[in-house]
């Protein structure tokens, strides 16, 4: 609704953030964390996408969270893994969850390394 101060009329629409949070497992296998991998996490729902903050290393055997507060992208549709430096990272499992504990998990029946393109 709107409200009239002095004669002006405003309406203030508050639009609620959304917490995406995103748990990277790096496999266990040798060589299996990333020391200069640059990878940039992109979440893309049916009403928008959220970038993830740039992950520069990722250890061995070691699960770690990664959190983004941001308007709400719609119905999750796919997760864009973009890798910059000159590493590679094999990871065991990736989870997204959206405001709630039921994340909706990637994982692989084998792990899965991901490493920027050679062109």
């Amino acid at each position: 609704s709107g409200v009239a101060i002095d004669g002006i009329h405003y309406l203030t629409l508050c639009i609620k953030p959304v917490l995406y949070t995103m748990t990277t497992e790096t496999s266990d296998e040798y060589f299996s964390g990333s020391d200069s991998i640059d990878l940039d996490a992109v979440l893309l729902g049916d009403a928008g996408g959220v970038k993830f903050e740039r992950v520069t290393s990722f250890e061995k055997g070691i699960q770690e969270l990664h959190v983004m507060s941001y308007t709400d992208i719609g119905e999750i549709q796919c997760l864009k893994l973009n890798a910059g430096g000159d590493d590679a990272w094999l990871f065991s499992s990736i989870e997204i969850a959206v405001n709630r504990p039921d994340p909706k998990k990637i994982n692989k029946e084998r792990t899965t390394s991901i490493k920027k393109n050679q062109q």
